[in-house]
């Protein structure tokens, strides 16, 4: 599938095999909330989003795999969790 890794996740756990999910899930996304909420959501902050967003994106870390790679390399593992860190930040 294509498409942010957030919104794979959620189709995948949906039970998604196409493409055509994730257009599905993108026009439900796009239109339910321009034709019925559009005045509530501009009241919502940008953290209640960004939150929204992590909850998602922390379902993706495998914790198992991680206690794995800390187990055979520890000097991956910091690896790894310093890659999450050094993600590039946004210009608001």
């Amino acid at each position: 599938m294509n498409g942010s890794p957030t919104q794979t996740t959620r189709a995948n756990d949906a039970g998604a095999r196409s493409q055509f999910a994730q257009l599905t899930f993108a026009a439900i996304v796009v239109v339910v909330p321009l034709l019925a909420s559009t005045g509530s959501l501009q009241y919502l902050p940008h953290t209640v989003l960004a939150s929204i967003v992590f909850m998602i994106a922390s379902a993706m870390v495998e914790v198992k795999g991680m206690k794995a790679i800390l187990a055979e390399s520890p000097g991956e593992f910091r690896l790894a969790v310093s890659a999450g860190r050094k993600l590039p930040k946004s210009a608001d």
